[in-house]
């Protein structure tokens, strides 16, 4: 039984220092640039597919604002899109380490 319970507790470390492998071998997401954060949210608005909904004079991205979030490995960006010096819609921009990008619209915004 104890052999069982040694075998056990090997393997339990065994894996727990594979992981912590496997972690540190992933690029470090955390640590990307405001200027890195800004271009991944100029080069997925700049798409055509959005161009009816992102219809504005230009994007005013809050870099100061953005956070990590360590449990999901994934950035949050604020965002408006100006028309005529006035914000007119608020978005969150949540791009994850992968390079993937998605848009959460602030529905409670109001222009002021």
């Amino acid at each position: 039984m104890r052999a069982i319970v040694v075998v056990m507790f090997f393997a339990a470390l065994a894996q727990g220092a594979l992981s912590a492998e496997l972690a540190a071998a992933e690029p470090q997401c955390s640590s990307l640039s405001q200027g890195e954060l800004e271009q991944r949210i100029k080069s997925y608005t700049a798409r055509p597919s959005l161009s009816r909904i992102l219809a504005a004079d230009s994007l005013e991205i809050l870099l100061q604002r953005a956070s990590y979030s360590d449990a999901a490995a994934l950035w949050s960006v604020p965002f408006y899109l100006v028309n005529d010096g006035k914000r007119v819609k608020r978005f969150f921009a949540l791009l994850d380490c992968d390079g993937g990008v998605e848009l959460s619209r602030d529905q409670w915004f109001k222009p002021k």
